[in-house]
């Protein structure tokens, strides 16, 4: 009995390491979506041919849907602003807002 406590309390502390990380791979995931935008646009690429290409190198099903929006913002700053700072950038907003 002492060792299953022992297994539930370890299983409860691991937990929101666990769920930490998934959330970094996450924003790791959606800043290499932002750097792909970021690099077609600075390339001269159209929205709706980067958003093509980007959505075709998407591996993992779950961040497709945040290939739009992530596009939209990338189109929306200044060509100056289209650097790998703006990818590092979204990176760390993305890690901060995990709390």
């Amino acid at each position: 009995m002492t060792r299953l406590a022992f297994l539930a309390l370890l299983l409860c502390a691991a937990s929101p390491t666990l769920a930490d990380k998934a959330n970094v791979r996450g924003c790791a995931a959606t800043s290499a979506i932002v750097a792909d935008a970021v690099a077609l646009r600075a390339g001269g690429a159209d929205q709706s041919n980067a958003l093509a290409a980007v959505q075709a190198k998407v591996t993992d099903a779950k961040y497709a849907a945040t290939v739009p929006p992530l596009l939209d913002w990338v189109y929306t700053l200044p060509q100056d602003q289209l650097t790998a700072e703006a990818v590092t950038a979204y990176k760390q907003a993305c890690i901060a807002q995990l709390g």
